[in-house]
This record gives C-alpha cells, structure tokens and sequence, in this order.
C-alpha cells in the first residue's frame, strides 16, 4: 500500500479520486495479486446482486477493489 500511495502522491492532485487506470491502483492490483486472492474475490462476488460484469472481467474486479483499498486508504491520511 505505501509503494502505491506515492505513486498516488506523484501523479497530481492528492485530493483527486483514483480511478481504475490511475497508475497507483495498477500498482496496487500488482502487488496484492495472487490466485487466492483472486478466487476468493470471485467467490464474494457470486453472492453480490448486480456483479455480473465484475464476475465476466477478473481484471477489472482485481483493478476496482484494488481501486477501493487505495480509496480508503487515502481517506485515512
């Protein structure tokens, strides 16, 4: 999360929202990538009404959670 938050830092605006592409959330999504993540994600994602597209696109599940913890920890600072 810190390596991701200054790349956040570089990148302009730290009052800005991240967004999916935001080169800090690729970061992020690289660095809590594994298989089990991943699966467990699917598996909580199964039980959500209305994730059909985050259920048909892995990556942009992995991208828009990883999205949301960096969201959440910029709200803390």
């Amino acid at each position: 999360m810190r390596r991701a938050l200054f790349v956040f830092a570089g990148g302009g605006d730290l009052h800005r929202d991240p967004g999916l592409d935001d080169p800090a959330v690729l970061e992020l999504a690289g660095d809590l990538d594994t298989p089990a993540r991943r699966a467990s994600l699917q598996e909580a994602l199964a039980s959500v009404e209305g994730s059909e597209r985050l259920r048909s696109d892995p990556d942009l599940a992995w991208r828009a959670y990883a999205c949301s913890l960096l969201a959440e920890a910029i709200g803390e600072e």
